[in-house]
């Protein structure tokens, strides 16, 4: 809250909605919800389910209905061989992408949020995934976070695919009323 902002956008999973309600480190939230009642300009609801529902009427803005979908390229894996793994928040969700896309999953090993891995856990996973014979895969976030890592870290990260995904919207009619308005109010600024 400490940076100048045009406007906040609120993202919330559909299936977790605010989580047990507690801001990062101990949840899911990256500000308070008193504050966010009062700020949110737009709301975007990625994914279906009652708590997220829930948690987007808690906040007084439009809604905007999304969800995660493979990125173009994940669709290369359909019907390959793949050994995933994944330190992320909800792993089941990756694990769906993966089925999405038709590969075939023959090892699956999902870590907590921000999983430091350790020398040993690399070690584990290079030796399942050989053992298994199949391509290894993990999400974007997790190669980023391995390359940005000590030593052999960065072995697991060169050997492993990414499986990415993004973001499509049922209507972006909302974000770009809410973009217009926010370019016209900078352009009244800089006139006046």
């Amino acid at each position: 809250y400490g940076l100048a902002k045009d406007a906040t956008i609120a993202v919330i999973d559909g299936g977790s909605g605010f989580g047990n309600g507690f801001v990062t480190p101990a949840g899911p939230l990256r500000g308070f919800l008193s504050m966010a009642r009062t700020h949110v300009a737009l709301t975007v609801l990625i994914g279906e389910g009652m708590r997220g529902n829930a948690a987007a009427s808690l906040l007084k803005a439009p809604v905007v209905r999304a969800r995660l979908a493979p990125a173009a390229g994940a669709q290369a894996f359909s019907g390959q061989r793949v050994f995933a793994y994944c330190g992320i928040g909800r792993p089941e969700k990756f694990r769906r992408t993966l089925e999405e896309i038709g590969a075939e999953i023959v090892g699956f090993r999902a870590f907590p949020d921000h999983h430091v891995f350790t020398p040993r856990d690399i070690e584990r996973l290079l030796k399942e995934a050989l053992e298994s014979q199949a391509q290894i895969v993990t999400t974007e976030k997790d190669r980023v976070r391995l390359l940005a890592s000590p030593q052999g870290r960065a072995v697991l990260a060169g050997l492993s695919n990414v499986i990415s995904v993004v973001t499509e919207f049922d209507d972006v009619e909302p974000i770009d009323a809410l973009l217009d308005r926010l370019i016209s109010a900078r352009r009244s600024e800089a006139g006046a």
